[in-house]
């Protein structure tokens, strides 16, 4: 969970249903890789779900920071990807 989705009262109300259906949330942000790394490595599975990022190209940069930080904690089994681009 990125700290930047704040009042998105959708995107909340997503998480939360995932929370109560057993998920655990973690909090990480895109711009500290040792952070992002420690909370992915928590994770089996990696729901990425951006949104604001209305460059292509800064969308990309984004998740290629994503996928770096999950090959190097080595442990998550399955990404999911969405965007709203």
């Amino acid at each position: 969970m990125r700290p930047e989705i704040g009042l998105d009262v959708d995107k909340l109300q997503m998480l939360l249903s995932f929370k109560k259906q057993g998920a655990r949330l973690v909090e990480a942000s895109l711009d500290d890789h040792a952070g992002l790394v420690a909370a992915v490595a928590q994770a089996d599975v990696v729901i990425s779900a951006m949104s604001g990022a209305h460059i292509r190209s800064h969308n990309l940069h984004l998740q290629h920071k994503l996928v770096e930080a999950i090959k190097e904690a080595g442990n998550v089994k399955v990404i999911f990807s969405f965007s709203e681009n």
